[in-house]
């Protein structure tokens, strides 16, 4: 049984005194992925970094390591990579480099473990209505004889009405019968007076 990657993160602290600001960066530490196919579990491995303070001479940072959250829950979540990210940092949570997390950042921690985004129907294409009765672009323009690209105009329009989850989520497009009737009506006007005008 394989069991969900994990999302282990770190923190830096001084040896010397936990609470002491005052040292300066020598080199930035190595960071680097475990081997994604043999163990999939550690986001990261950070070496110890080498600080100068000024009256203890050279200290080690060390890394404690603060939580390990399965990234199956952050999925779970139903959080874009944004928001994952903002959670994270609103923890306290720090990237690789002692910086904030970004979006980014957690796209590429899916990418290289292979962890899907958070989509409705998972890693499957969009059908053409979802299980609530809504469309899919793919599945409104099949029904009104569209492009997919004049649906997204309807929807910037407000011909109709749709949601998404968040940004960067499919489209749910709300269609009635009437609905699907006159704007395909509308379509065929269109087509009509563009091959008149040509």
């Amino acid at each position: 049984m394989q069991t969900a990657p994990t999302l282990t993160l770190y923190t830096y602290t001084t040896a010397a005194n936990l609470g002491e600001a005052r040292w300066n960066d020598r080199d930035r530490a190595d960071q680097f992925f475990e081997d994604v196919e043999s163990a999939k579990r550690d986001l990261l491995e950070v070496r110890d970094e080498i600080a100068e303070d000024d009256e203890t001479g050279p200290t080690a940072i060390c890394l404690e390591r603060i939580e390990t959250i399965p990234m199956t829950e952050l999925n779970a979540a139903g959080k874009m990579d944004k928001e994952i990210a903002s959670v994270l940092n609103a923890e306290g949570f720090l990237a690789a480099q002692n910086c904030a997390f970004k979006g980014d950042n957690v796209w590429l921690l899916r990418r290289r473990w292979g962890i899907p985004t958070v989509k409705i129907n998972g890693t499957s294409p969009n059908p053409f209505r979802w299980p609530d009765g809504t469309y899919s672009v793919q599945g409104a323009a099949a029904a009104l004889g569209i492009t997919p690209q004049t649906i997204f105009k309807y929807l910037g329009r407000g011909l109709i009405q749709g949601r998404q989850l968040v940004k960067g989520q499919p489209w749910q497009i709300e269609l009635t019968e009437d609905q699907i009737d006159i704007l395909r009506a509308r379509a065929q006007r269109n087509r009509r007076s563009r091959k008149q005008a040509s």
